[in-house]
């Protein structure tokens, strides 16, 4: 069975895009825009790595297995010159300002984390981004209809990209 993706048979296409989110005021806002998206193949042959890591409920530092998962495991795997993108996830809560406040801290926890290994190992021309995105069940892996699910939520997703 063959996986369907966006681009299809296509290497490069032109898409329609359409965003809709939320002002601080409570407005909705829809905006539209063109983007055009071409399939890139690394040139020296590496491709994209992605970990996830989770974090305790309500607890905005790392499980230590999983840092040092980070240090012994995924920073040897980050190319030098490459890039490392963080997305963090959290579980649902009642208090939007909270949700985003702990989604930022887990993010700036793992970066910490990866920067240190990084600096030991020498590689000062990594690019890390990092995104809070609070509970946003747009963009997390498991509905929130059970605690279980709300667990799996509250993640870090890190993707390392070679250089081009």
């Amino acid at each position: 069975m063959q996986e369907k993706t966006i681009m299809r048979e296509s290497l490069k296409n032109t898409y329609k895009v359409t965003m809709k989110g939320k002002s601080n005021s409570g407005a909705i806002i829809i905006k539209e825009s063109s983007i055009q998206l071409e399939f890139l193949t690394p040139s020296n042959g590496l491709g994209m790595t992605r970990f996830s890591i989770i974090f305790e409920f309500d607890d905005s530092r790392s499980i230590i297995a999983f840092g040092n998962l980070l240090s012994n495991i995924v920073v040897p795997r980050i190319y030098s010159g490459g890039t490392v993108i963080i997305h963090c996830f959290t579980e649902d809560f009642d208090e939007e300002e909270h949700i985003k406040l702990l989604s930022k801290a887990r993010a700036k926890d793992v970066k910490n984390i990866i920067q240190k290994g990084l600096s030991k190992a020498g590689k000062c021309d990594v690019l890390l981004e990092e995104q809070g995105f609070g509970e946003f069940s747009g963009y997390a892996s498991f509905e929130d209809n059970i605690s279980e699910q709300d667990f799996y939520n509250s993640t870090v997703v890190l993707d390392i990209i070679p250089p081009r």
